[in-house]
């Protein structure tokens, strides 16, 4: 499954760098040590989730991986604080994509009368991303939601 949880107390962070765009921070490494040491590496949250990455934070961190990116969107505390925040950074990515797809599609129908197998491949990789990525979505709202209930 795309979605999953994390239980335990963070031990160490290593904090990558904030892109000037966008509302994503990429980290490099979380440690965390619910008993048995375990470990997140290369992963993204939105810029609001930071304050919960921090070493001493005790509870239930939500994670994501859609294709390559991972990240964590969600955070319960043991003191009963709770956030949701999903990395939207690769979203944005797929739909220039798919814009690129079509607006490529379309100027090359109106000059030349023909599509590019290309601009459809585009087109398709970045239709099947974002579906993908709204499944992941709704997934992870409804396992960060289930435990609100439950």
């Amino acid at each position: 499954m795309a979605v999953s949880v994390i239980e335990g107390t963070i031990e160490e962070v290593d904090e990558g760098r904030s892109p000037p765009l966008g509302k994503a921070t990429i980290y490099k490494r979380v440690t965390w040590n619910p008993g048995t040491q375990s470990e997140y590496r290369r992963f993204i949250v939105d810029r609001s989730t930071n304050p919960y990455i921090e070493p001493g934070m005790t509870g239930r961190f939500y994670t994501c991986s859609n294709f390559d990116q991972r990240g964590i969107y969600g955070f319960r505390g043991a003191d009963g604080e709770s956030h949701f925040a999903w990395p939207g950074g690769g979203t944005l990515l797929w739909k220039i994509a798919l814009g690129t797809g079509i607006l490529w599609s379309g100027l090359t129908l109106a000059t030349e009368g023909d599509i590019p197998i290309l601009a459809l491949i585009i087109m398709a990789v970045g239709i099947v991303a974002l579906v993908v990525n709204a499944r992941n979505r709704k997934a992870g709202e409804e396992l960060f939601n289930a435990d609100l209930d439950g």
